[in-house]
């Protein structure tokens, strides 16, 4: 399980945060500027459905009846696995406007066990590669190169 994941869920588990604090988190980076410029996500879930199924899984925890480790937990899952309420397009713009009306398997099992799904990664059309850069939808970039590459824009804007 990935770091991240695992201190949300932990952190979560132990009261030191509710669900719905960790999904404004979640929010908040998906809305960032580092995010946007690094081209991670295809497309992002709906705040408002977000929220309305953190505050569900607070309640479940309330009661002592959380689903699993995972459940209030934002995840993320790449855009060549079907989700009934995302577009899935696989990168390409085959594929462009293509809404499953039903869940990958794996995406099923993550939201019973009640992970909150945050949105589509980039990808290699068609998962056709292995660095994220043949997709129709731009390569995907480095979020640590993030500063390096704006310091380097504003010089170069400078200098003309």
């Amino acid at each position: 399980m990935n770091k991240i994941v695992l201190d949300a869920a932990r952190a979560v588990h132990s009261r030191k945060a509710t669900c719905l604090e960790v999904v404004e988190e979640c929010i908040e980076v998906l809305n960032s500027e580092k995010l946007k410029w690094s081209n991670a996500f295809i497309c992002t879930a709906e705040e408002k459905g977000m929220r309305k199924a953190a505050e569900a899984s607070d309640y479940r925890r309330e009661k002592e009846k959380h689903r699993s480790l995972l459940d209030g937990i934002p995840i993320a899952v790449k855009d060549n696995f079907c989700t009934a309420n995302l577009p899935t397009t696989a990168a390409s713009k085959t594929l462009r406007g293509f809404e499953p009306g039903y869940n990958a398997t794996s995406v099923a099992k993550l939201l019973e066990a009640g992970a909150i799904i945050c949105g589509k990664t980039n990808m290699d059309e068609f998962g056709m590669g292995s660095a994220g850069l043949n997709s129709d939808f731009g390569a995907t970039k480095n979020p640590i190169f993030f500063r390096q590459q704006y310091i380097s824009n504003v010089f170069e804007k400078r200098e003309k």
